[in-house]
């Protein structure tokens, strides 16, 4: 650890308590420090120049060892998405054979889930069953950042559609009236010829309500 010979005994537990749970307050207690004072005492030690240089170099190798784990992941998750049935067994019209586990890579096996084998004698039959290949591609897209976090794709966008036109001005004596209709959200082509009547039949109320004293 970076800085450690210049560390005392408790600040050097205090060092390691704290990559525990990041807590202060609780790695000073579990370092010896008194509890009434345990808060004052994490936040000063977190201010020493080698207790700080201690904690980031501790931090840097957790990280790159974070980033070893993060990377094996997305090795086997990719094995499992783009892992293809006929690696594994092969059919024509003469029926279906499985290959020989000898011939099969570590990769390949890595995307077995289960090999079963029922019945007796001249009736056995063998069953393999491959990783889910829809979960491993999703768990691979949120974990590159492909799904925000509610699971949609992160190349989405959402469009609030304002279906209301504005209100024209009430006219003095008018009642209210002039108040332009709803009009529905419209679909694809058949939409846009709808929203062109709906369009029509709003021209004449806007333009009514346009009028002063009318």
């Amino acid at each position: 650890m970076v800085g450690d010979n210049k560390l005392t005994d408790r600040q050097r537990r205090f060092v390691e308590e704290y990559l525990v749970d990041c807590n202060a307050a609780r790695a000073a207690v579990r370092a010896g420090y008194s509890p009434n004072a345990a808060e004052k005492a994490g936040y000063r030690l977190k201010k020493i120049p080698a207790v700080r240089e201690a904690l980031d170099a501790a931090f840097e190798v957790k990280r790159q060892g974070a980033e070893v784990d993060r990377e094996r992941i997305i090795r086997e998750l990719a094995r499992i998405a783009f892992a293809d049935i006929s690696e594994f067994a092969a059919w024509d019209e003469r029926g279906l054979s499985f290959k020989e586990a000898s011939v099969l890579t570590p990769e390949q096996t890595a995307c077995v889930a289960e090999v079963a084998e029922s019945g007796t004698g001249g009736t056995k039959k063998l069953r393999i069953k491959l990783h889910s290949k829809t979960k491993a591609i999703e768990a691979l897209c949120r974990l590159l950042g492909l799904y925000d976090e509610k699971g949609k794709a992160a190349g989405d966008r959402i469009f609030n559609i304002i279906t209301k036109a504005p209100a024209p001005p009430q006219s003095p004596g008018a009642g209210g009236q002039g108040q332009a209709p709803l009009a529905a959200k419209p679909q694809g082509e058949a939409g846009e010829e709808a929203n062109e009547r709906i369009k029509g039949k709003m021209a004449p109320a806007l333009s009514a309500g346009a009028r002063p004293g009318r």
